[in-house]
């Protein structure tokens, strides 16, 4: 592992001792720490904590009291490391304002192969759940991505990504940590505060997610130092993609994958088209449409078969010989009336109707059955009425959403993936203004 610069690995590990030395007496390395911060410096030190004698760390999809509880529901928790009061389980120790404490140069004691750190999924592929991680994975991964890309001490990582997705934890503290690359401290999520960020820190490299893409439409973006830009949490709009690169000069660099898998391929529409390009590392195969992959950066927890292959639960069609077209993942197909829907078809063809910004379709059961229909959230100039009859002219009688909400904006959570369950509730009872 590489190290930040004399000074500041020094207040690294001095900030990790002091973290290990407020914990519970007697806590050792199998213990479990609820890390519920967006700060960057704690998150790395915390890591460097872990793997010097310290606890396992759980990164939490979302801060917040329920999704707390749930993770100490599932395993129990020594303690919550946060930068600010939040509501925890009755018993377990809150730890804000940790000191520094003095520091020998640490000892590396955990086993590359040993989980170290637990991702808490929100339930995007399933129900919510602990996806383990061991330092070959994530530090392996990090290299990876250090030496396709470049990435070393010169370079300026500007993230709106915050730490507890896997994503931004990549790429804003691990990507540093082997490289000694260094981070701009602002997060920032408006498009005005993310150009100016770009233009005032000199950053080189952009981390974001499409949501934010989508809002950099808006703005100029000149005067900045870029020469790479990535995108993950979502899949990023073509239009969007190739206008960064027309305002820019640089293109996008996607990076497909997932909590449990680690990233598996990269894509640069503006260089390479819309094809996936798997990384050098990462094997696949598909087999009924359904892609599989054997990867150094797979979970622990997941399922391989006996020859280290697992299934991703995506839909897809090769490419020529090396690269794969995605068709959606396999849990979009739903049946209503008894006819095969595709999800991400209903949602192409609603983003293509003219006036339409953006949109998220769904499919929600009907009633306690087996049946469900076809839902969506649309950010339109159009009145439901017109866009109603809009759909009949271009989607079968089953795949046209039944449950049709106008909004503003589609509600995204921090790590900038939708918001299911605002979503949901949304298409369920409407805007708060809109409720009778």
């Amino acid at each position: 592992m590489f190290l930040p610069p004399e000074g500041e690995a020094g207040n690294l590990f001095a900030l990790a001792e002091g973290i290990k030395r407020s914990l519970p007496a007697g806590t050792g390395p199998g213990g479990v720490l609820c890390l519920a911060t967006g700060s960057r410096r704690l998150t790395a030190a915390a890591i460097v904590a872990s793997l010097t004698g310290g606890p396992r760390l759980v990164l939490p999809h979302a801060l917040s009291a329920a999704v707390i509880r749930e993770i100490h529901d599932c395993r129990p928790l020594l303690a919550v490391l946060a930068d600010e009061a939040l509501e925890i389980p009755p018993g377990v120790p809150l730890l804000r304002d940790v000191k520094e404490a003095p520091a020998e140069t640490p000892i590396l004691v955990r086993d590359a192969d040993d989980p170290f750190l637990h991702l808490f999924t929100g339930g995007s592929t399933g129900s919510p759940r602990l996806w383990s991680k061991t330092p070959a994975n994530l530090f392996g991964e990090a290299l990876y991505l250090a030496e396709q890309f470049g990435i070393e001490g010169t370079d300026r990582i500007l993230a709106t990504v915050p730490p507890v997705h896997i994503y931004g934890l990549l790429f804003s503290i691990l990507l540093p940590l082997v490289t000694g690359a260094r981070v701009v401290d602002a997060m920032p999520s408006f498009p005005g505060e993310i150009a100016g960020a770009l233009r005032e820190s000199g950053a080189t490299v952009l981390v974001s997610v499409p949501v934010h893409y989508r809002v950099l439409r808006t703005v100029p973006l000149g005067g900045h130092s870029l020469r790479c830009a990535f995108s993950s949490a979502g899949m990023l709009d073509a239009s969007d993609s190739l206008q960064f690169h027309d305002e820019t000069g640089v293109g996008i660099t996607e990076v497909y994958g997932s909590t449990e898998t680690g990233g598996i391929a990269l894509r640069n529409r503006s260089a390479d088209g819309p094809c996936w390009h798997a990384f050098g590392v990462v094997d696949w195969k598909i087999e009924g449409e359904l892609l599989h992959v054997r990867s150094p950066f797979l979970s622990p927890e997941m399922e391989q078969d006996a020859d280290g292959f697992v299934a991703t639960g995506d839909r897809v069609e090769a490419a020529g010989t090396s690269s794969f077209d995605l068709l959606g993942r396999m849990d979009g197909i739903v049946k209503v009336g008894g006819k095969r829907v595709d999800l991400r078809e209903v949602l192409e063809k609603l983003k293509g109707l003219e006036g339409v910004s953006d949109a998220y379709v769904t499919a929600l059961p009907v009633g306690t059955g087996r049946q469900q229909e076809v839902a969506a959230l649309v950010v339109t100039e159009h009145v439901d009425d017109a866009l109603k009859g809009a759909l009949e002219a271009i989607l079968e009688p089953p795949a046209r959403p039944r449950l049709l909400r106008t909004v503003r904006r589609i509600p995204v959570l921090a790590t900038g993936k939708p918001d299911r369950a605002r979503i949901e509730e949304i298409l369920r009872h409407g805007e708060p203004d809109d409720r009778p």
